[in-house]
């Protein structure tokens, strides 16, 4: 992952009360110049401008602290007491764009994606908070990486003025070893953790094992006394077991005869039932006869009346004479024989209803008696089928007692229960309980003695294991440290120059003793020499040629990160040979490595042509940042 910066926006922090752009370059490979011009105090000359504050901010805006740790009220505006500083910082990462953004009173980071222009506007965008393990992890370094590797400052030490154990500790964090050290504190800590378990489980171990024997005897002992028990009870059961088959077989008769009775009773109450069915089916036809009946008598009284009206009739159509009630005229004989005519004919008639009549009386009263009697002898078969229902059901309920009786017989006949025996069972079941969790924590022991002695054997490795990483780690580091360093010095104009870095070395007795050791070879001496035996400018080009080489390492074991470094006063100490020297070693690394490099120094004008300049104003009322003359 390659991160290349673009723009950083500087407000109210510091010496830049308004708000300052500075656009960094487009393209890779390119090295610039921050100078400055102090008008507030122009005696100082460039010093004291704010050339340093646009890194300063940089590193707040990323890691919310400056490069010599300041933040808080430490970098807010001067002469001021409230105010709001915010630093944005846009970069590219695979081709998209994103913007930092971190204010203080309040404080904030927030997150804007794709800010457009030049000077990288993000009004009207949207932001996301974001917190400050995001954007190490958004840049890929961390605060001391980021010191290391993109920003030198003038006040920052070099690698070589450190002290060794510093130098063996910058060393171990930058290249994250320390968990290395850690690792091996945590196994012999671990070391000593095993050595008390294999103790305490040896201990343990025997402890278990003669409880264990113990309760293999006894309970050897109660399974003896139980197996005998057992003998005896069998005796017992199997002269049960033979009484038992005698009632048994009896139970499968009763059974059997039971089966077939109940078979029986089935049948009895199919016929009893055929039988009610066949007799309520006559009753329903005789009340339906006898209500016909009922109807035709009703018919026979109605036709028994009008044949007594039509005899009066009859008998007054004789008598008939005198005025017509009808035409009321004098009635004559042809009136008086049409009427006894019609009047003979209605009694005719009548008598042939009253004739039809009574021979269906007759033939209903018939069926009805025969009817009855069928009636009659069906109750009386009724009432016999349900007298052989009703005794063999008695006689189930006497073969259903007597099978009950049986199986009582049969379920009491059970093999007989040995107190003494259940009680040595349960004796014996607590015996072999007890021995198999004497037996289980016996080999619980033993597996835990030794998982206690694979732990120690483990830890007594790693103990030396992990130190010895470490070491091969470092020493590892140190020679492509120590490479790339002397790669760097002739370029610097250090011809026949070697830096030497030790991290072991064999003592008088024949040892090897650890720490970290610095020597310098040069052409004029044959033997290493210690580095402080070196002049000013000569030491300024070892400390570059370092702290460059240790940046490669760094970047080479941590990825692309930033394509910027930021060298701060790098020319201290040096002749106008060394600065020329010294910028073009610059020059060459920012076209090998294809990353953008300042120089923030006021006196290296004049060793190099730049290709790209900032100037930093410094006036009463603040300070101004603007892009110089190439």
């Amino acid at each position: 992952m390659r991160i290349t910066p673009q723009v950083i926006r500087i407000r109210d922090f510091r010496s830049f009360n308004e708000e300052q752009v500075v656009s960094l370059a487009d393209q890779p490979g390119t090295l610039g110049l921050i100078t400055g011009v102090n008008q507030a105090e122009p005696d100082l000359g460039a010093n004291g401008t704010g050339k340093s504050t646009v890194w300063d901010a940089l590193c707040w805006c990323l890691f919310g602290k400056t490069i010599r740790g300041l933040r808080g009220p430490a970098i807010l505006p001067w002469g001021v007491d409230v105010a709001t500083p915010r630093v944005q910082f846009t970069f590219e990462v695979e081709s998209h764009r994103y913007t930092i953004s971190r204010t203080a009173n309040p404080n904030g980071t927030r997150l804007f994606r794709e800010a457009s222009g030049i000077g990288a506007d993000t009004s009207g965008l949207e932001a996301e908070d974001i917190d400050q393990q995001s954007i190490e992890r958004m840049i890929g370094l961390d605060y001391s990486l980021f010191l290391s590797t993109v920003v030198r400052g003038q006040f920052a030490e070099s690698f070589l003025e450190l002290t060794p154990k510093k130098k063996m500790d910058f060393l171990s964090t930058a290249l994250e070893l320390d968990h290395w050290q850690v690792a091996a504190d945590k196994s012999s800590a671990l070391r000593k953790e095993c050595k008390e378990r294999v103790r305490n489980a040896a201990n343990q171990r025997a402890a278990r094992s003669g409880t264990l024997a113990a309760l293999t005897d006894t309970a050897g002992l109660a399974r003896e006394a139980y197996a005998a028990a057992v003998v005896e009870d069998e005796r017992q059961a199997e002269a049960v077991s033979v009484r038992r088959e005698a009632v048994s077989s009896a139970l499968r008769t009763a059974r059997e005869d039971y089966e077939s009775l109940l078979n029986k009773v089935e049948e009895y109450k199919i016929s009893f039932a055929e039988a009610e069915a066949r007799e309520g089916s006559i009753r329903v036809a005789i009340d339906q006869n006898l209500e016909d009946l009922g109807l035709i008598d009703k018919e026979h009284a109605e036709i028994m009346a009008k044949h007594s009206i039509s005899q009066k009739a009859l008998s007054a159509s004789q008598r008939l004479e005198g005025e017509c009630p009808t035409c009321h005229s004098q009635i004559s004989e042809e009136c008086r024989d049409e009427a006894q005519r019609r009047a003979e004919e209605d009694l005719l008639a009548a008598q042939e209803n009253l004739d039809s009549v009574d021979k269906a009386r007759e033939i209903l009263r018939d069926m009805v008696g025969r009817m009855k009697k069928q009636g009659l002898a069906l109750a009386s078969a009724v009432r016999q089928e349900s007298g052989r229902l009703q005794e063999a059901e008695m006689d189930l309920v006497r073969l259903e007692a007597s099978y009950s009786n049986l199986q009582e017989k049969l379920d009491s006949l059970t093999s007989p229960v040995n107190p003494q025996t259940s009680k040595l069972k349960a004796h014996l079941d607590v015996m072999e309980a007890q021995r198999l969790a004497a037996d289980r924590d016996h080999q619980e022991a033993c597996d835990e003695e030794a998982a206690a002695m694979d732990s120690l054997e483990q830890a007594e490795f790693w103990v030396r294991g992990f130190q010895d990483i470490r070491l091969w780690m470092l020493r590892s580091a140190l020679d492509e440290l120590e490479a790339l360093a002397n790669s760097h010095t002739l370029t610097l104009g250090l011809r026949g120059w070697r830096i030497l870095f030790e991290v072991e070395r064999e003592t008088k007795s024949g040892g090897t003793a650890k720490g970290f050791r610095c020597f310098i070879q040069s052409p004029t001496n044959t033997e290493p020499v210690a580095l402080e035996s070196w002049s000013g400018g000569e030491l300024q080009r070892l400390k570059l040629a370092t702290q460059a080489a240790m940046c490669d390492l760094i970047r080479s074991r941590f990825g692309g990160a930033m394509a910027l470094e930021v060298w701060d006063e790098p020319g201290q100490h040096l002749s106008a040979r060394g600065c020329a020297d010294m910028m073009a070693f610059f020059r060459e690394r920012a076209a090998t490595l294809g990353i953008e490099i300042w120089i923030v120094d006021h006196r290296s004008t004049a060793s190099g042509d730049f290709d790209q300049q900032l100037v930093v104003t410094r006036t009463r009322s603040g300070t101004s940042v603007k892009r110089g003359l190439r």
